[in-house]
């Protein structure tokens, strides 16, 4: 049904809670995944009260996180 899925994330709790269904979605469906953050020029530091994340390396990390702590083995999980 699905092949690819696209998971867009802020960095934010809320955001992450499409996670848990991307990843039940994936593995019933043998989909990869693709986790997404968008870096955006800002001076602030926190947005609705979060880390924001502004920089290469640090939305880097984030997305690698997240991809080792929230899908398993077969889900193929990237990010950009």
């Amino acid at each position: 049904m699905f092949k690819h899925l696209l998971v867009p994330l802020d960095g934010s709790p809320m955001a992450e809670t499409a996670v848990v269904v991307a990843a039940e979605i994936a593995l019933r469906c043998g989909a990869e995944v693709m986790l997404l953050h968008v870096l955006e020029e800002s001076d602030q530091p926190t947005v609705h009260g979060h880390t924001h994340l502004t920089h290469y390396e640090q939305s880097e990390q984030y997305l690698q996180t997240i991809a080792n702590e929230k899908f398993s083995s077969p889900v193929k999980v990237t990010h950009h």
